[in-house]
């Protein structure tokens, strides 16, 4: 199936949309299913995965958002046949008030302003990422890969 486009939701219950020509690199690992819920009037099915990493192109508006505040908390997925999956990444705070950011996610804006980011219990944005810190040309690459 090919994906129509990225929805990232964020803490605050917003969300921003991404259109497959404004997303390079994707990657989501280990996705799995988990039962749960926040009270025993709603326990239910849903998916997480333990990795994300993505870059997004420098023409989104919310790229600065997205890099001051941490806080992704699901991946949607809009497929070309209307199929959508709705994936949770990992999230951990300190503190239990709303806004604080997710210790697991880390960004980075390049030089030409492209945002890297990952979301991972055990790997940084500097890990995963650091050859594109050299090399913007790679990045634009990708994008033009997917014919931006």
């Amino acid at each position: 199936m090919k994906i129509k486009k990225i929805i990232l939701g964020l803490d605050n219950l917003e969300n921003v949309e991404l259109g497959i020509g404004d997303v390079g690199g994707f990657y989501l690992d280990n996705i799995h299913e988990i039962i749960g819920g926040f009270t025993l009037s709603y326990i239910g099915k849903c998916k997480q995965a333990d990795y994300l990493h993505i870059q997004i192109h420098k023409r989104v508006d919310e790229i600065q958002r997205l890099h001051d505040y941490k806080d992704i908390t699901n991946v949607k997925i809009e497929y070309e046949d209307g199929s959508v999956e709705d994936i949770y990444v990992p999230y951990k705070q300190e503190g239990d008030f709303l806004g604080l950011d997710n210790l697991y996610q880390t960004s980075f804006i390049s030089k030409r302003g492209y945002l890297h980011i990952v979301i991972s219990k055990d790997k940084t944005v500097e890990e995963v990422f650091n050859e594109e810190f050299e090399d913007d040309e790679g990045v634009e690459f990708s994008f033009n890969m997917y014919g931006i």
